[in-house]
Parts: structure tokens; C-alpha cells; sequence
């Protein structure tokens, strides 16, 4: 049988394979399609995530925007805070309302926030996820935003326990935050969620038992919130500037010159630069005593953390600047850099000279201890330099390599890192604007909060225009003495009154009265229960007028200001007549709300005493002059009782042009008062003084201060009552020292009486006695008409010798007006005032505390002896000191001090040749200048005496060219466009910016008191005056309760459900927040 062979098909397997490749092929396409889908939903899904969160993120940032231009156009201002929205749905204390963590409101329960790591430490719940405040609910279209506003403060006794979005709490140094939490879900028309967003549990926000119940439970209201998608937190820094640092320097219109601080001090370089100096010698050396800023009152190193030593806090010596800085001479900033002060300077620093320096005297905060203390920076406590950190001049230039910022003290705002790595870089911090209106109604804010408040007349009127609305407007337009047509016609007070200022008497002033510069101006006189204005008689809206409008031919108003169930009211002299401040109901019946604002047309004269507890800005539309004193109530004007804690008072002196510190009126005419000036043409080295006949006296003012020495008011004592001699050789008596002269060679005799205004107090009123003899000569005239023996005190003082005291010859007579060792009644805290005994030697009368006293000058014909004229050429009291506890902000101009003429215009009357005592070819009479008491004994006597034959010079008189022993102390901060430029800045150091240790010539030394630190040392020549100190209540935004270290601190002003704001109301911002973001970026 044939075998058979089987041959295979290969087509057939070809056709078998392809299939299964096919089929395999397939599931990988089945497994990259589903691959492929899952890819595309999720990238769906993202998609729509991203567009949710990026929705979130708008909605956030619409919600800073929208709470930055309220504040920044509405009439509150800085003070603008949303309504509330309470949660939704609430019932029984429960809600599921999607934003319950974040809009619960207060319970005001002390919350024990850390029991384990700070016990017994507690917060006020004020509401919302921190107990800081609950945010509002403000609607868009696809979304809401949850919005807080607060004010920031450097609270330190609440550092170690941030609660809040803030780290590092005390560092936000004052600024406004704006927190804003953006959601997607919009709200229907009546404010409520979309129900689909609700929780799924309610979630308990109120009814709680007490504030550990609350703790306990917030933590359940947050998990349920972490539930709730698509949201987005964000923050905002909005600045008010004058708040954050002492000095802000906004350079609004980005000059291109450098601001100049400091004292010009002549330096040992060959460069040009180094042959400026202020002009000033004394005792053979250049005056270089340097500037301070801030303070360490207590001259410790560590400083308790303790509200018993509020007035201890070192520090406040911080600068923000949107320029470069060029540092004069030597220049002190005590920085505290836990409540984060620095230097920010934009655009670089440099030395003026080869004599510039920088020191920063540093601290920060220890909370480590069980007392948390203020200590010096020191690199063991892991700080990177020791304190004082100093930089030289070559050291204090930007453009030097090695340029390092010390730690992060100096920022100068260049790019990059200084050779330690820490940063340079800075950015602008744009002004706030007084002068801005709302862009949909176009009305200023503060015209809106006085001139358009009050009652409605029939006549479309508001009794506001008048000055009697819920803020106090005042229509006098006076602009550096000019009225507004001529401002119309392109006059610049910005131009022309530093050259006004700066040349006393000139031929084109009008504001120059004899040696007192008086602008043509509203006064205002600061008391502890409200303020009076005094329009001038030469404004052309020289009287006040009623609510109606109609004219009361009247120049004076007074008005009170009083706090009723917690609202604040006015009242006025005008608008109320015969009205009782004492009542309380009579505010709430017959007087307005106060907002707190008080707006000048044009320019304003202040001083006195801010109304005790009350927070008020003065508002200019030209130039604040400070006159006198300007310190914070200490008084309940209610009870008559001093308090017993820091006081609560602010000012803000908020100005378009200039904030002016006129020296001239320190000691200068009362409101009102109408000097004239004498009638002929200037004579070389002589003052031009004012005159007194018989139909013209005049009244001149000052103010006597208590020493703000620790928290208890009640315990301060006056100054006048503590001067000691800085060399140790016992108390100082306050002298008044009156230069003045006999017309038409005299005689001529003049009076004086002494009137303590004291708040409350009938005013009492008493001659004064003016001594007879000097130096051991009968040297008053007016002792020849008495029978011998000659009395040693007469209430005249005779100007009989034409030798001395004849026109154009003036003699200067220092009077004492108040001397510790003998004649005086202790001061007592009940009187509020010093009060001669009986028998005291210069006469029966008072001297006030704080408030105002009053030295009426006038001619004293003896019997039919008459009198000629009198001329007044000078006045002061010596030693003294002048206190200004204020904000000021120059907008568009600078801070500015108005110097005068040197008290002694003679310039042959030197302490040189005082020293040599007038005989140079003979050195046996000379002084021992290596003594500060000059060696005592008859070749000082001989001297004096000598002094007063040639130039009529008592001893207290300075010589030329120096300064009175007048302290000037500015407590607050100092906001300016650009400083003046450093020669004008010379002309007001150089009078006022130091003191001699010697006073006249004396042989005492100047008040220990006036000595940083109370003791001259070795060699010290001069001291620097005209510091500046920031205001405490200006970092924390409140005082302590009571004087004690545990004392909690008592907000200065809060909403009406407790909520901190800035310390003077309706404040501007900035333009630009100094922050937008996320909260941890």
C-alpha cells in the first residue's frame, strides 16, 4: 500500500496567528482606552477643581479689595470695619451654616487659650475660628467672601500666645489686617447658602456654658469646616504710616534728594562736606551733641515685661522712609525689634560727611523666663551682634561692598543680601491722604464728617458748616496769613513760610508781632472736659455763627465732650447756651454724637490739655502750629480726681502743609491778646519788641508741667519742684525772664500779676514782687520811691536808668517765679497746682499744673509818678520743660519748628569774655572754666556784676548764641513728606536742638533732669534737646488699668462689640496695601 504525506497549509496558521495578535492588540487598545479615559476624567476633574480654587482665590482677593477701598474712601477711614452676618439657621445654639467657624460671634468669655503651656493666661472671645472677631459675609456672584478687619497692635502681654494668623503678633507694628476667606457657592437673595453646601451636622456656635466649654467645642466647629471645599485664605496689610514707626518719611512726590536727619557736625576729612556744621560753638568747642530717637528710660539692659513700668519700655526709636537717608553727625535709635522696629530706607543710605554716624541701641523680647523682660541684644542670646550695633560713615554708605544692615536694623533697600545674608531689599510705603474724596460721591472724608453733619435748615444748610455738627468744622480758609482768593491766585504757603518763618520781622510778614510769630489762625486751647476756639479777628470769617447761619458777632466757642452709656458727645457754647456739662443727660437731650474730628479750613494754633479719655485728629487744610505744651489729660473732669493709670487721651495733628512747632509762643501772648508791635526801623542787634501804654497790656501764657515719671498720675510731682543742679549742688528755682526797656529814656514801671488757670478751680490771681536789688546794687528803679529801709520785694519794677535800660538798650531780668527751697506749699495731687505761703518773698499766688498760667504785663505809674512806655523784647521761663504727646503728619510739607531770634541778641555779650571777666590782659580775675561752678566766689560775683553794668544782663540770661535751658520733648511720631532740607533744619538745631550744661552764667549747672541719664559726664559740654519719643499707647493701642505689674490693658478705642481700632479716629490709609497674599505664602 502506498504510504501517503501530509503537507501542512501555511496560510491557514498565518491567518490563526494574526488573529490572536489581533485579539491582543486589541486589549491593549481596550486597556490604553480605558487608560485613556480615566487620564481625561481626571484631567476633568482637575480642571474643574483648579477653576473652584482658582474661584476661591478671586473671590478671596475681592474680599481685601473690598474692605481696602472702605477704608480707604468711606468717612470712617481706618475705622471702617463690615457689618456683622451672623450664622444662618441657628436654633438652639446649632447651625449648618457652611461659614459657622468663621462668622461666629462673641461670647466675651475669658478664654484659657494654652492651660498646659501658658496657665491662667486668657483672651476675650470676640468670636470667629481665633476668639479675635467673627468675619462678615459679603455676596458675589458665584461665591462669597468671608471678611475681617482689625487693628494690630503690639499687645505684648499677648505675645506668647498668638491666636491668630499672625506668627509673630507683635511685629505687625500697628497695621491694619484684612483677613479674607474666599468661597465658592453663591448666596440667594436673602443672604443665605446654596443648601446643597450646608454641613451635614450642625455645629454648635453660641449657648456655650463658659469660655473652657467654648475651647473645647471650637475644635468640633473646625473639623466640620475642613470639610468645606474650595476655599482659599487670604491677607492684607493696610498702613496707616504716622502709626507704625515714630518717624515715616513719604516723599509723595519721589524727589530726587535724600531726606537729612540729624545734627550737621563738622567732620575731620579734607572734603568739603566736612566744614559743615550747625554754627554753634560753645566754651571754644563746635556743638555737636548728636539727635536721639526713641529712649531707654530706665538705662537697664533688662527691662521686666511689666505694665507697672509702662512708661520703661525701650525702644520707639524706628524710621520708614521712601527715600534715601543722609545721616547727619552722630544720630541714637533705640530699636525694639520684638515689637518689630527697624530702619526701612528706600533707595539707600550715605553719610553727610566724615563725622556721620548710626548707633542702634537693640533689644528684643525674651519670653523664655517665667517674667518675660525687654533685654539688649547680645549674640549669646542668639542674637547676631552685641548692643549697641554702630555704624561709621564709611560704614553707613549703601554703595560700600562690605555693606551689612547689622543684623536686619538698617534695611537700605538695595537688591539682594548684605555680607551676613540678610536682606536689603524695601518697598514703598505710599501715603495716606487727607485731602482725598470718595471717587463716587467726590467728598472729602473729613469735610463729610463735620461740615455735612448736624441738624438740616430749611435752607438745604447743615448746622455742621456752621461748627456745631457731629465733628467740629471751622470755615476760617487762612492760609499762611493769606485768605483764599489769594491762595486762588497761585500763592504757596509751602513755599513761602519757611523763609517767613526763618526771618522774624521781615517787611512782607504778617504773621511777625514783635518777637512772637502769631499766624492769622483759629486758636484752639486744649482742657480735660473739651476744647475752646478763638477765631482771629483778622480772618475774613472772624465769628462764629449759630445753626442757622446767623452771625453771633462772637469770636470764642467752647465746647465739652463727654462719654454717656458708652457714646460720645459735644456740646457747644453756641449752639447749647447756658448749658451744664455736669449733667450727663444734658448730652444725650441736647447735644450731637462726636465722631472725634475736628476740621480747619485753613490754618490752626493749638496747645493746652487733651480732654482726658478722649481720642480726637485735628484735621488742617494748611499748617498745625503747635504753641505750648500739648499733654494728655490727667484729670477726670467729673470727679476733680487725677487718675490713677496712664491716661487714655490721643491727639492727631493731621496737616496738608506743615506741622509747625512755633518756640515763639512757648512763653508768648494768650488767644486773643493783640500785641503791638513798636513803631520804628529795626537798629542792628536789637529786637524788635512790643509795646506797652496805658491803653495796652498784654497777657503772655505758658504752661507748667508734672514729671510723667511712672504710671500713676496721681504720684507724678512738678518739674519745677524737682530741678536739681546737674553738679550736684541742689534745687533750681524757675525764673521768668523778661527782657525789656523804657521809651523815650523813661522812667518807666511796670506790673505783673500771676493767674493760675487750673481746670476746674476758681482761678486765683496775685501780684507779683519784684525784687529790688541784684548782686547785692538796688538795681530796681522803683525801690527809690519807697522810705528806707529799702523792702527787698515791691510789686514794681522801675526802669529808671537810661544807661542800662533805655530804648534801644534792653535789660534782661530773670525773676523766680518758683523756688523749691523756700516760700511754697507742697504740691498735693487734690490742688493740682503749686501755691505760695503767705509770706512768700515774690508775692500770694498759684502756679498751674498742665493746665495754662498767666502773666499779665502792665504799666504801674507809683502814686503821680507816671510811666512811659514799656517795651517787651523777650520772654521765657527757665529751666522748663515742653511736652508735646501728639501724632503729627505734615501731607504735603514737612515738620517744621519755628526758632526765633536768640533770647540775647547782643553779640558782644560772650561767655568768653565773661570767663576772662572783661579784663583780657589780665588773667588774675579769670574764671576757673575747669569748675562748673566757675570757682564761685568774688571773681564770680565781679563778673556778674560787671555783665549786668555793660549789657543789663542778669546772670540767669544766656549769653549770645545760646540756648535757653528749655526742654522739648515730643512724645507721638513725626509723618512728613520730605524733612526740610538740613540748612533750614541748622537754623532751628542750632537755637533749640542743644542746651549747655552752664546755665548763664550762674556757675549752677543746667536741671539734672534735662542730662540723659541725670549725670554730665566728664568733658560733656552740651546736651541734645528736641528728642523724640514714641508714644506708648501708639504701639499697643491701649493703657493699663491700674499702675500695678499684672494690671491687664484697657483698649483706648474699640467698636461697640469690642473690637480693637487705631488710637485717633478716622484716620487715613495707605493706597497700597503693605501686604496682599496668602497668609503662609
Amino acid at each position: 500500500m502506498k504510504a501517503r504525506t501530509k503537507v501542512a497549509n501555511p496560510t491557514g496558521k498565518r491567518k490563526a496567528q494574526a488573529l490572536v495578535i489581533a485579539i491582543l492588540v486589541l486589549g491593549v487598545l481596550l486597556i490604553l482606552g480605558i487608560a485613556f479615559a480615566a487620564i481625561v476624567s481626571r484631567s476633568i476633574n482637575q480642571t474643574g477643581v483648579s477653576a473652584r480654587r482658582t474661584l476661591a482665590s478671586d473671590l478671596a482677593g475681592a474680599g481685601i479689595k473690598y474692605a481696602h477701598s472702605q477704608l480707604l474712601h468711606s468717612a470712617s477711614g481706618a475705622d471702617w470695619r463690615p457689618e456683622a452676618t451672623p450664622p444662618t439657621g441657628i436654633a438652639g445654639g446649632l447651625t449648618k451654616d457652611p461659614d459657622a467657624l468663621y462668622l461666629r460671634e462673641g461670647t466675651g468669655f475669658p478664654v484659657e487659650i494654652d492651660p498646659v503651656g501658658r496657665p491662667g493666661f486668657t483672651v476675650t472671645d470676640l468670636g470667629g475660628p481665633d476668639y479675635l472677631g467673627a468675619y462678615s459675609r459679603i455676596g458675589f456672584d458665584k461665591g462669597r467672601a468671608l471678611v475681617r478687619v482689625r487693628y494690630a497692635p503690639n499687645a505684648y502681654d499677648q505675645f506668647s500666645a498668638a491666636t491668630g494668623a499672625l506668627r509673630q503678633t507683635g511685629k505687625a507694628r500697628g497695621y491694619t489686617v484684612i483677613e479674607s476667606v474666599g468661597r465658592a457657592g453663591a448666596l440667594d437673595d436673602q443672604g443665605r447658602v446654596d443648601p446643597s453646601r450646608l454641613l451635614a451636622t450642625a455645629v454648635q456656635v453660641s449657648g456655650f456654658a463658659d469660655g473652657n466649654d467654648l475651647r473645647n467645642k471650637l475644635g468640633g466647629i473646625k473639623a466640620a469646616d475642613a470639610n468645606v471645599p474650595d476655599s482659599r485664605v487670604m491677607i492684607g496689610f493696610a498702613s496707616v504710616g504716622m502709626l507704625e514707626t515714630p518717624v515715616y518719611i513719604t516723599d509723595i512726590y519721589k524727589t530726587n534728594r535724600p531726606a537729612e536727619i540729624g545734627f550737621p557736625t563738622a567732620g575731620a576729612g579734607g572734603l568739603f562736606t566736612d566744614n559743615t556744621g550747625v554754627g554753634n560753638t560753645y566754651e571754644g568747642f563746635e556743638v555737636a551733641t548728636g539727635r536721639l530717637l526713641g529712649a531707654n528710660a530706665s538705662g537697664a539692659a533688662n527691662i521686666p515685661v511689666s505694665n507697672a513700668q509702662w512708661d520703661q519700655l525701650p525702644g520707639a526709636g524706628g524710621l520708614y522712609s521712601n527715600t534715601a537717608i543722609e545721616v547727619h553727625g552722630a544720630v541714637t535709635a533705640f530699636v525694639n525689634t520684638g515689637l518689630g522696629e527697624s530702619w526701612i530706607v528706600n533707595g539707600g543710605v550715605r553719610p553727610a560727611n566724615s563725622s556721620s554716624s548710626l548707633t542702634f541701641q537693640a533689644f528684643d523680647l525674651d519670653a523664655s523666663t517665667a517674667t518675660p523682660q525687654w533685654r539688649a541684644w547680645a549674640v549669646a542670646n542668639g542674637n547676631p551682634f552685641n548692643s549697641p550695633v554702630a555704624f561709621n560713615a564709611a560704614q553707613l554708605n549703601s554703595d560700600n561692598p562690605q555693606f551689612n544692615t547689622g543684623g536686619g536694623l538698617l534695611q537700605d533697600g538695595r537688591s539682594g543680601e548684605d555680607t551676613n545674608g540678610y536682606n536689603r531689599q524695601t518697598k514703598r510705603k505710599e501715603a495716606p491722604s487727607i485731602t482725598a474724596t470718595d471717587p463716587q460721591s467726590g467728598l472729602n472724608r473729613y469735610l463729610e464728617l463735620t461740615q455735612r453733619t448736624g441738624v438740616a435748615n430749611p435752607n438745604g444748610t447743615f448746622s455742621g458748616e456752621f461748627g456745631h455738627g457731629e465733628g467740629v468744622y471751622v470755615d476760617s480758609n487762612e492760609r499762611g496769613n493769606r485768605r483764599g482768593s489769594d491762595q486762588a491766585r497761585g500763592f504757596d504757603p509751602q513755599k513761602s513760610l519757611p523763609n517767613d518763618w526763618l526771618n522774624p520781622n521781615n517787611a512782607a510778614s504778617q504773621g511777625w508781632q514783635g518777637p512772637y510769630y502769631i499766624p492769622n489762625a483759629p486758636h484752639v486751647r486744649f482742657l480735660p472736659d473739651g476744647f475752646e476756639i478763638r477765631r482771629d479777628t483778622r480772618s475774613a470769617s472772624a465769628f462764629w455763627q449759630d445753626p442757622t447761619g446767623a452771625s453771633t458777632g462772637n469770636t470764642y466757642c467752647r465746647f465739652w465732650v463727654r462719654r454717656v452709656a458708652g457714646e460720645n458727645y459735644i456740646a457747644d457754647s453756641v449752639a447749647n447756651p447756658g448749658f451744664d456739662p455736669t449733667v450727663p443727660a444734658n448730652f444725650v437731650n441736647q447735644g450731637r454724637i462726636f465722631n472725634g474730628v475736628l476740621m480747619f479750613a485753613g490754618d490752626v494754633r493749638v496747645r493746652g490739655v487733651i480732654p482726658t479719655d478722649q481720642q480726637i485728629s485735628v484735621v488742617s487744610m494748611g499748617t498745625v502750629y503747635v504753641e505750648g505744651s500739648l499733654t494728655k489729660g490727667i484729670v477726670d473732669p467729673w470727679s476733680g480726681a487725677l487718675l490713677t493709670r496712664p491716661s487714655a487721651s490721643v491727639i492727631a495733628l493731621l496737616a496738608k502743609d506743615y506741622v509747625t512747632v512755633n518756640t515763639t509762643m512757648f512763653f508768648g501772648p494768650k488767644a486773643g491778646e493783640s500785641p503791638r508791635p513798636k513803631s520804628t526801623n529795626p537798629l542792628p542787634n536789637t529786637p524788635n519788641p512790643i509795646e506797652l501804654d496805658a491803653s495796652t497790656e498784654i497777657t503772655l501764657n505758658t504752661e507748667f508741667l508734672l514729671n510723667p515719671v511712672g504710671n500713676d498720675p496721681s504720684a507724678w510731682v512738678p518739674f519745677a519742684s524737682g530741678y536739681v543742679s546737674a553738679d550736684g549742688t541742689g534745687p533750681l528755682a524757675s525764673q521768668v525772664i523778661l527782657a525789656v526797656s523804657a521809651d523815650d529814656n523813661g522812667p518807666s514801671f511796670l506790673g505783673m500779676d500771676v493767674t493760675a488757670n487750673t481746670y476746674n478751680l476758681a482761678s486765683a490771681t496775685g501780684a507779683y514782687l519784684w525784687q529790688t536789688q541784684l548782686l547785692g546794687q538796688t538795681v530796681n528803679g522803683a525801690a527809690a520811691t519807697y522810705p528806707l529801709p529799702t523792702p527787698l520785694t515791691i510789686p514794681e519794677y522801675g526802669l529808671t536808668d537810661p544807661t542800662v535800660n533805655a530804648y534801644p538798650k534792653f535789660e534782661s531780668w530773670a525773676m523766680p517765679v518758683f523756688d523749691p527751697a523756700a516760700g511754697w506749699n507742697p504740691y498735693t495731687a487734690v490742688e493740682r497746682r503749686l501755691r505760695a505761703v503767705p509770706l512768700n518773698s515774690t508775692g500770694v499766688y498759684d502756679l498751674a499744673m498742665q493746665d495754662t498760667t498767666d502773666f499779665h504785663l502792665r504799666l504801674n505809674p507809683i502814686g503821680s509818678q507816671p510811666s512811659k512806655n514799656v517795651l517787651v523784647a523777650r520772654s521765657a521761663v527757665t529751666p522748663a520743660d515742653v511736652r508735646i504727646e501728639a501724632v503729627m503728619y505734615a501731607q504735603n510739607g514737612s515738620f517744621f519748628v519755628i526758632p526765633g531770634q536768640w533770647f540775647n541778641t547782643n553779640p558782644d555779650d560772650l561767655r568768653s569774655s565773661f570767663e576772662q571777666n572783661y579784663t583780657p590782659g589780665n588773667a588774675a580775675d579769670d574764671l576757673n572754666t575747669a569748675a562748673l561752678d566757675y570757682g564761685g566766689g568774688a571773681n564770680l560775683l565781679l563778673a556778674q556784676q560787671r555783665r549786668y553794668e555793660r549789657f543789663g544782663n542778669s546772670p540767669e540770661t544766656p549769653f549770645y548764641a545760646e540756648p535757653l535751658a528749655v526742654r522739648i520733648t515730643i512724645s507721638g511720631s513725626i509723618a512728613e513728606n520730605m524733612p526740610a532740607p538740613m540748612s533750614m533744619q541748622s537754623e532751628w538745631l542750632k537755637k533749640w536742638g542743644w542746651m549747655p550744661r552752664r546755665l548763664g552764667g550762674t556757675g549752677r549747672a543746667l536741671p539734672a533732669q534735662h542730662v540723659p541719664g541725670g549725670i554730665l559726664a566728664a568733658g560733656q559740654l552740651t546736651v541734645p534737646n528736641l528728642n523724640l519719643a514714641f508714644d506708648p499707647v501708639l504701639t499697643t493701642a491701649a493703657v493699663p488699668a491700674n499702675s500695678t505689674p499684672t494690671s491687664p490693658l484697657l483698649a483706648v478705642r474699640t467698636t461697640a462689640d469690642g473690637r480693637l481700632l487705631p488710637p485717633a479716629p478716622r484716620l487715613p490709609v495707605s493706597p497700597t496695601l503693605a501686604y496682599f497674599g496668602d497668609i503662609n505664602p
